[in-house]
């Protein structure tokens, strides 16, 4: 079978070739001595020496043993280059593991070998990506490098490797970049249903930047902050002090004694009885009239206004003429 010639074993062989007799060569290559002739006279070599002697081998023991170990010395320097992509310093190591120790064929096999992958990485110096992982890596990449079309193409091929909602995320930060508001909107609040602490990552993420002051985006990062405060045990008791509803909570005597009408968690639990007992008096819609004045500070959302049609307002009516 007609050998290939890899890039760097010409090099090796245009360098050698008045350096090292053909059967030198022959062997530093793997290759038989006519074809090893055909390609010095394709390549215009076979006019130089052809005696020239090869390179000293060993003798001793502690001869061998020394030369073994300055040719593992070769190959791991090539191997730790090739791993930090310095190619050129790589194919140097294995050039000069082959040239000088060709009788270390286990070594000088690998050298070959590698050499043909530093030949393919400067061919192709981009690995192939195969696996959506690999997708979402190289957008990550790429997005931080500024291409950001590229990233969103790479996250396309991603999607399926969407865990905890983290492909949607980065695409709602590339269109964010790129300003398309609604496809940003779109793929964060899908991330958000994924994970809400998303939601949290967008209000601090610079990506969101170019649609930071749309009402859209705004909306959605508000979202939450009604939740968050309504479910709050000491935002609960503030609005039951409010309305004064320690006075009228009934306790045993050990929770009076450790003043148990004063604490948060007792206190939330009376305030979320009475929006209780609202709802059940009057339905959705006091609930959701008193839930919006607490936020807008609208008098007209009040909980007296939220109470009006309800029967419960002839309980709270003496606490309630005291608010604003």
């Amino acid at each position: 079978m007609t050998k290939r010639w890899a890039e760097a074993e010409l090099r090796f062989l245009k360098d050698n070739a008045e350096k090292m007799s053909v059967q030198a060569l022959a062997d530093a290559l793997s290759v038989r001595i006519d074809e090893l002739e055909k390609k010095m006279e394709k390549l215009g070599l076979l006019g130089v020496p052809a005696d020239a002697p090869a390179p000293k081998k060993a003798q001793t023991l502690r001869e061998l043993s020394k030369h073994t170990e300055n040719a593992r010395k070769d190959y791991d320097r090539g191997v730790a280059a090739l791993q930090k992509k310095k190619l050129d310093e790589a194919e140097r190591h294995f050039v000069d593991l082959i040239q000088k120790y060709p009788e270390e064929r286990e070594l000088v096999d690998r050298a070959r070998v590698y050499l043909q992958v530093c030949e393919r990485q400067r061919r192709d110096p981009r690995p192939a990506l195969t696996e959506p992982e690999d997708f979402y890596y190289a957008a990550v990449l790429e997005k931080n490098r500024g291409n950001v079309s590229e990233a969103i193409d790479h996250l396309n091929r991603a999607a399926r490797k969407n865990g905890g909602g983290k492909v949607d995320f980065l695409l709602a930060c590339c269109y964010a970049q790129q300003g398309d508001l609604e496809t940003a909107v779109g793929h964060l609040r899908k991330a958000i249903e994924e994970d809400q602490r998303h939601r949290v990552l967008a209000r601090h993420d610079s990506d969101f930047d170019p649609v930071r002051e749309a009402p859209e985006f705004q909306k959605l990062l508000a979202e939450d902050q009604i939740a968050e405060v309504i479910v709050r045990g000491d935002a609960l008791a503030e609005r039951a002090r409010e309305l004064a509803l320690p006075s009228l909570v009934k306790l045993g005597r050990t929770e009076v004694r450790s003043g148990g009408s004063e604490k948060d968690s007792i206190l939330a639990n009376v305030f979320e009885a009475v929006i209780g007992a609202l709802y059940l008096d009057g339905g959705l819609a006091p609930v959701q009239a008193y839930v919006a004045g607490w936020f807008t500070g609208d008098p007209e959302h009040s909980l007296a206004a939220g109470l009006a049609a309800s029967l419960t307002v002839d309980m709270f009516r003496p606490q309630l003429s005291h608010l604003p």
